[in-house]
């Protein structure tokens, strides 16, 4: 996707997660997301109702967590996004994503997941689907270079670190 002067599209890079707590390595991400020529800004998705059943902390603690990292690194470019926050049943990536594009028409979206996340993708609501729409960001982990590696080279992912 391509701005109307021909520079590429600067994309709203939601990063999504559980963050039961955020910690570190959530905070180096979000970091390295905001150097990069690509995203305009990060918004951080926190899962009110995990899809597998993953016990979490409450929502609303959560975003307090988030909050107080937002307010450190003292960037306009992050903010906590509560779109998940009342919503019925579990959070699907899918949903989410066509409910931000709703709220916000006219923004570029793109998804950040770890790439543990990604040997997953089969468990994933609407997986094909969801790349088709919009690309991923998928951040290496420890254990998981080769989902990483072969990440690097579909269609849908935009570069990521290794």
């Amino acid at each position: 996707m391509a701005r109307a002067d021909g520079e590429p599209a600067r994309r709203i890079a939601c990063y999504g997660g559980a963050f039961d707590p955020p910690h570190l390595a959530h905070v180096f991400a979000l970091t390295w997301l905001l150097t990069r020529d690509d995203v305009e800004s990060v918004w951080l998705v926190p899962t009110a109702d995990h899809v597998f059943g993953k016990r979490m902390a409450p929502f609303a603690e959560r975003v307090a967590m988030l909050e107080a990292i937002v307010g450190r690194l003292g960037s306009d470019r992050v903010r906590v996004c509560e779109i998940e926050a009342g919503r019925e049943g579990p959070s699907r990536t899918y949903d989410t994503l066509e409910a931000l594009e709703a709220a916000h028409p006219g923004h570029a979206f793109c998804w950040v997941i770890g790439a543990d996340n990604l040997t997953e993708s089969h468990r994933w609501h609407r997986f094909d689907d969801l790349v088709a729409r919009w690309p991923l960001i998928v951040l290496g982990r420890p254990g998981h270079e080769a989902a990483l590696a072969a990440a690097a080279s579909a269609p849908w992912c935009l570069p990521g670190p290794t």
